[in-house]
């Protein structure tokens, strides 16, 4: 029996994790649990099925969808076969996903029942139409679609020992194909090869310090970096548990942390903000939970203090679409000096902070490189030649080394309000908000003005029960922390913060709120 060697494509690596653990649980999805061994079976059957829609090498696959098992279990099978796995947000409005669709030029098309209603007329007629049923289990009567797809090509798999990944793909071929979160703009495209998401992923393995016999728990869209690749992927192929959650809700998200015994799930500080605001938070038992990664914006130091007050200890990450999501980390051993910051590079990222002229600097521009980090946006050439410089991505992000050498992100190169000649960074205005007594989340950006050009306008989100504040007390609590030009002119209490397709705030609706 020849055995599969251990390379960057993934599905070597679940082939052979498949063949030492077949029956440990690969994925737990609500009432679904798969394990390790069906779960490479069924990309064996996903890929022979892509095969026979006539899928080659570096062909697009696209999928639609919530979040579901089907975001990995179609990638490693894109990987059988080298095509190019491209998962999209159910989020983007019909002309966009049209739009979309059209720049990839997918060879196929996947969706969930509820993507594929909504979006009939911007969806292709031969649309795949998926069933992903959270609530079936998968030894019912009525078998969910992996079942079917693993009973269907049961004469075909065999035993994992043949040469289960095409003899056509080179290491080069395949990947995946993720979209930024768009800010300005259409997003860009970021073909990551298999070679930089596993060093992304090797990053995390050294950085986090976790195993293949930690659970993982993903409720950040798996359409974003941070969810596909945030240790989501490598646990996966590597015959590791993830906890899949469809849409995140704040009380499902923590039973499932209960439930499974989750030690590590990677979320942006809105979602940490919503499961500390959750009334029942303190009724949970997340001893098992020792790894709360936050990161994917600037992650407030009070926020970070509710954590740990609330028994997370944080571990704050920075990276990119274009980094395989890893690029820094504040270990949780450097919370106390650095609280706020990103701290410093992971083991085999390159980074540098330089002025407009590009020459190295302590505050500026942060630029990185490395072995997980694109050299160029797919099909974009506007794009790439003003992100990727002399082997350098520069990342937007402003930035400052503190005298101990650790990274702070202060806001972005593009979004500083401009208020009466005076520049407002709006991250430094949140992180005071956040601050206030009764603030549980807050966001700021800059609105038209007919006298300053831009006001500074701040969108808050209250605890249960918190008193909605006057603008007069809000402007003079800001006050008290930073200079007074930069505390909000304007003032909006809402529910919760919107976000894009990609989990983040979405600025742009933020702004809405102030029309």
């Amino acid at each position: 029996m020849r055995l599969p060697q251990p390379q960057y494509n993934p599905a070597q690596s679940l082939d052979l994790a498949a063949l030492a653990h077949p029956h440990r649980a690969s994925i737990h999805y609500g009432e679904v649990t798969i394990g390790v061994r069906q779960a490479a079976d069924v990309t064996v059957a996903l890929a022979k099925l892509l095969a026979q829609r006539g899928v080659g090498v570096n062909d697009r696959v696209v999928l639609v969808a919530r979040n579901s098992p089907y975001h990995v279990l179609l990638h490693v099978a894109c990987a059988r076969i080298g095509a190019i796995f491209t998962p999209v947000s159910y989020r983007f409005a019909g002309p966009e996903l049209a739009e979309l669709l059209d720049f990839v030029g997918p060879a196929v098309v996947i969706a969930d029942p509820e993507t594929a209603r909504s979006y009939a007329g911007e969806l292709p007629a031969d649309v795949f139409v998926i069933d992903d049923d959270e609530h079936a289990p998968l030894d019912s009567a009525e078998a969910t679609n992996w079942e079917r797809l693993r009973d269907s090509y049961a004469g075909l798999l065999g035993d994992l020992s043949g040469e289960l990944v095409s003899a056509d793909v080179k290491p080069d071929d395949g990947g995946a194909l993720l979209f930024t979160s768009g800010s300005t703009g259409r997003p860009k495209a970021v073909r990551l090869t298999y070679k930089q998401l596993w060093w992304g992923s090797q990053n995390f393995r050294e950085g986090f310090e976790y195993s293949h016999h930690d659970v993982e728990l993903v409720t950040v869209p798996l359409t974003h970096i941070g969810g596909f690749n945030g240790t989501t992927l490598d646990l996966f192929s590597h015959g590791g548990t993830i906890v899949i959650v469809r849409e995140f809700y704040p009380e499902r998200v923590l039973r499932e942390l209960e439930r499974h015994r989750v030690a590590m799930m990677f979320a942006v500080p809105t979602i940490y903000a919503a499961l500390l605001a959750h009334p029942r938070f303190s009724e949970f038992d997340l001893s098992n939970f020792r790894l709360p990664l936050i990161g994917g914006a600037v992650c407030p130091p009070a926020l970070l203090a509710k954590m740990e007050e609330r028994g997370l200890r944080p571990l704050n990450v920075w990276g990119m679409t274009e980094a395989a999501a890893s690029g820094f980390m504040l270990s949780q051993d450097l919370l106390d000096q650095a609280r706020g910051s990103i701290g410093l590079p992971f083991a085999h990222v390159q980074a540098r902070i330089v002025d407009n002229a590009g020459n190295d600097a302590q505050f500026g521009e942060l630029v990185i490189s490395g072995p997980n980090v694109v050299g160029e946006y797919w099909h974009d050439v506007g794009y790439s030649a003003e992100a990727f410089k002399d082997g350098w991505l520069y990342t937007g992000d402003l930035a400052r080394r503190d005298e101990h050498g650790f990274v702070w992100i202060v806001g972005r190169v593009r979004y500083q309000i401009n208020t009466g000649g005076e520049k407002v960074i709006p991250e430094e205005v949140s992180n005071v908000l956040i601050q206030m007594p009764g603030v549980s989340d807050a966001c700021v950006v800059g609105i038209p003005d007919p006298v300053w050009g831009e006001a500074v306008a701040a969108a808050l989100v209250l605890d249960a029960g918190a008193d909605v504040p006057q603008l007069a007390e809000v402007r003079e609590f800001v006050a008290q922390h930073i200079a007074r030009f930069k505390a909000p002119r304007h003032l909006s209490v809402v529910a919760s913060l919107p976000t894009n397709a990609n989990g983040k705030v979405d600025m742009s609706q933020v702004k809405a709120f102030f029309d």
